[in-house]
């Protein structure tokens, strides 16, 4: 967690993308309520206050709130887990979901 209390994963760019091969995605905040389907280039191609992820100059995955604590909002720590769901292209039902993280 970043001084902006953005959440800093361990997770970076090339095994994001090695393991999810293309496939559509969606990371889980704390809860199935706190959704994001898409990664940012940037900050402010999210509207303020919305959550968002990008993979930071270091290059790993981070969470955030466009001007917002994300870490403080959903009570996270260092121990907090992000939980991401790759999507089979065929299948869009629960049997054809792969965890990675």
């Amino acid at each position: 967690i970043d001084s902006y209390q953005n959440i800093i994963s361990n997770i970076d760019r090339q095994t994001f993308d090695r393991t999810g091969n293309g496939r559509p995605f969606v990371i889980y905040v704390q809860s199935k309520g706190n959704r994001i389907t898409r990664l940012n280039k940037s900050y402010n191609e999210t509207a303020e206050g919305e959550l968002l992820a990008l993979f930071n100059h270091a290059g790993y995955l981070e969470i955030a709130i466009r001007n917002g604590r994300a870490a403080e909002l959903f009570n996270l720590t260092t121990t907090s887990a992000v939980r991401i769901i790759f999507e089979d292209k065929k299948e869009k039902s629960n049997s054809g979901q792969q965890t990675l993280f």
